[in-house]
């Protein structure tokens, strides 16, 4: 038996669809075709939540779209997701391939940073932090008068926001706005990956100090910087804000 039906998807902040539901053929009323709670990483709850054929007849579970909203593959039991980029799978929480766009900072095989809760990537690029649906909702976000907020943002405060996110990245999430100088001090001569925060959290803020030195064997960052053992993101590089010396 043939049928097309129009499927639409009740979905979370993630993207993840938790509720497809049609137009029953047969009565015209709505009709749940599946719901699906996932572990974090991914994986479907088992035991409850079958799968309900959208009209008699229909035997087949055709419609695959779930985590993140990508189609999940069942063929030859490979049990992954199908994204843009690479294969994800569910049960390790990793991708089958290396990340095209690697963080030195992680695996190029991890998942959504580790952090599945809190971060997406639908299209297996790159982890996204889905700033409309963190945040009360407001963060990132243009008022547009009293309780009214422009729904599709202001570029300035979601780069913000966005350099603000990964600054706490280099922290494991810790507060990098209560550091006081000499704390940042301490940092620079001891870390240097929380070396990078704090200048990631200073450029996006405009806070701290103007101009930085590092001195090469001083400093952790300037030193693996020189020794080729460090990456520096590029917003560090572009405004010239901090010096290395040898």
């Amino acid at each position: 038996m043939w049928l097309f039906l129009t499927i639409y998807n009740y979905t979370d902040h993630l993207g993840n669809v938790r509720v497809p539901y049609t137009k029953d053929p047969l009565s015209g009323l709505p009709k749940i075709v599946e719901e699906s709670n996932y572990y974090p990483f991914g994986m479907k709850h088992a035991n409850y939540n079958d799968y309900a054929p959208p009209a008699p007849g229909v035997a087949n579970k055709g419609y695959q779209y779930k985590y993140n909203g990508q189609e999940y593959q069942q063929e030859f039991d490979l049990d992954q997701y199908s994204m843009p980029f690479r294969q994800y799978d569910p049960a390790i929480g990793r991708w089958t391939s290396i990340d095209p766009i690697v963080q030195f900072s992680l695996s190029p095989y991890n998942g959504f940073g580790n952090n599945p809760v809190l971060w997406s990537d639908p299209t297996g690029a790159y982890a996204e932090y889905n700033w409309k649906a963190h945040d009360n909702g407001y963060m990132g976000l243009t008022n547009i008068g009293g309780t009214n907020y422009d729904y599709e943002g202001n570029e300035d405060n979601k780069a913000v926001f966005s350099l603000k996110t990964t600054a706490k990245l280099y922290f494991e999430g810790k507060d990098v706005s209560t550091l006081t100088e000499n704390d940042k001090q301490n940092i620079f001569k001891t870390n240097a990956t929380e070396t990078i925060g704090v200048l990631l959290w200073e450029f996006a803020t405009g806070t701290g100090l103007e101009n930085r030195s590092f001195n090469y064997g001083e400093h952790p960052f300037a030193t693996q910087f020189m020794d080729g053992r460090m990456q520096i993101p590029v917003i560090l590089i572009t405004p010239f804000r901090f010096k290395v010396s040898t």
